[in-house]
């Protein structure tokens, strides 16, 4: 069984940078927007993240768990935002469901509840709202597919791990360009070693994708790093501590290099 973790090249979003002003406002990892001038008293992010419960594992199944936690999450984070979890006590939703060949849903419950009703709810809408979901993968020849879906709230933030709502860029973001300085061409990576998968997910056999953001500087560095979405279950560390090592060839406009903000995956998948 191969366990490792994968480093999406999918460049979510890039803007260009400029000046060393102040940042200006942005997103917690919970995708609330969150006032530049503040700053939490409490570090603490939301995560999501699940299993595959199938005896056999997640083999053959490719992207498709990946794909299906992308709009589990679209919809809980939007649940979350509206339900405010500020001061909210920390807590964790664990719901279970089955999913059939043609996406569809045959069962969806709640294993563990975080404590607080609503937020339980939010967790199981979002599992329940999306479906149905995309058809199996072909290469997949079960008739089910058994996901455990872990929603974390107020979850502590370890102390090394910077949060994006933290603002650390040292540089006002910018997009588009000014008139007549011509296209930004993004950044891409060129040394982008795999993360440690981590003791704490592997044996539990959890999955889940960090969403980072950062700014590649003209020199290819990655600075300035942030969760912007977090996996939990320590893949948030794993994924900052190995991308502190990655190296671009950076953005360009007419051949000059710039920097830029960026956000990227970094999915960890058990097979």
């Amino acid at each position: 069984m191969r366990h490792s973790s994968i480093v999406s090249a999918l460049l979510l979003f890039a803007c260009h940078l400029f000046g060393k002003n102040a940042a200006t406002p942005t997103q917690s990892a919970n995708g609330v927007p969150t006032n530049a001038s503040s700053t939490p008293e409490v570090r603490a992010l939301n995560f999501t993240g699940f299993e595959v419960m199938n005896a056999h594992g997640g083999k053959d199944l490719g992207l498709y768990p990946d794909q299906i936690l992308t709009v589990v999450r679209a919809r809980w984070n939007r649940s979350i935002a509206a339900a405010e979890t500020v001061g909210r006590k920390p807590g964790v939703t664990l719901v279970e469901a089955t999913v059939r060949t043609d996406g569809s849903l045959e069962k969806v419950k709640m294993v563990e509840s975080s404590g607080d009703t609503s937020l339980d709810e939010a967790a199981q809408q979002a599992v329940t709202e999306p479906a149905p979901f995309a058809h199996f993968p072909v290469e997949f020849h079960e008739k089910q597919l058994q996901l455990r879906f872990h929603f974390g709230y107020a979850q502590p933030a370890a102390a090394d791990t910077p949060v994006c709502s933290e603002h650390p860029f040292t540089a006002q973001k910018v997009s588009p360009p000014p008139p007549g300085h011509g296209p930004i061409h993004p950044p891409s990576p060129t040394f982008a070693p795999d993360p440690d998968y981590g003791n704490e997910a592997r044996k539990a056999k959890y999955q889940s994708i960090v969403v980072l953001g950062g700014v590649v500087d003209t020199d290819g560095s990655f600075r300035d790093l942030c969760v912007k979405q977090a996996a939990g279950q320590g893949l948030d560390e794993k994924a900052i501590e190995a991308a502190r090592r990655w190296k671009f060839k950076p953005a360009d406009r007419g051949g000059e290099p710039v920097a830029v903000y960026i956000e990227m995956e970094v999915a960890f998948r058990l097979y």
